[in-house]
């Protein structure tokens, strides 16, 4: 039963570590062509999509968890929907910082699922804050791996700047998931009404 338990744990841990290696390879592999489908698009007159669609789906998640939280989980916490507004406030802040570059914007979103695959391997290995630092780390190599990949490709090139843009993308994405990952504060046990009065 026992190694029942463990060989399962491996099969868990596989199956995570391989998704986030297949997302990271789709991010890789996706870079040459990443241009020209901006230009086909901007050819198209959807330019507006480019600019505003990251913006759009960033507030339909956000959106989204406020409902799992408010509706689903019951979640009263006030400091629950601090945490939340100060993302809003964090990705909005990213957002307008990109205002020239809209089509960075999208990284928003790439990295912060990449960072959500990163803490789902991690923690088969690591507990507790070692497992957000972990993730955090990995998510930080994907993104680097992705600028140097793009320094050897032509209309690419490295920017350090946007290293550290995957970088935020990733701890905004970790944020998400942490007020996600909220566990409501225990209960204190009521007193046994069998216990002595005074």
């Amino acid at each position: 039963m026992k190694g029942n338990h463990v060989s399962g744990k491996a099969k868990g841990a596989a199956r995570d570590w391989l998704i986030l290696c297949a997302y990271s390879l789709v991010i890789f592999l996706t870079l040459p062509a990443a241009r020209a489908v901006q230009k086909s698009m901007q050819a198209a007159g959807l330019e507006g999509l480019i600019n505003g669609g990251p913006v759009l789906l960033v507030l339909i998640v956000l959106l989204a968890v406020f409902y799992a939280l408010w509706f689903r989980r019951r979640e009263r916490r006030p400091s629950t929907y601090f945490y939340l507004v100060n993302l809003g406030i964090a990705y909005f802040l990213v957002f307008q910082s990109l205002a020239e570059i809209p089509v960075e914007r999208v990284h928003l979103l790439e990295y912060g699922l990449a960072s959500y695959l990163a803490l789902r391997a991690a923690r088969h290995h690591r507990q507790g804050a070692a497992a957000w630092l972990m993730a955090a780390v990995l998510v930080f190599d994907i993104g680097f791996i992705d600028e140097v990949i793009q320094y050897f490709l032509p209309e690419r090139v490295y920017d350090p700047r946007d290293v550290v843009t995957n970088a935020i993308s990733g701890l905004l994405g970790l944020g998400v998931v942490l007020v996600l990952s909220r566990r409501p504060p225990a209960k204190s046990p009521e007193p046994s009404s069998d216990s002595p009065e005074y």
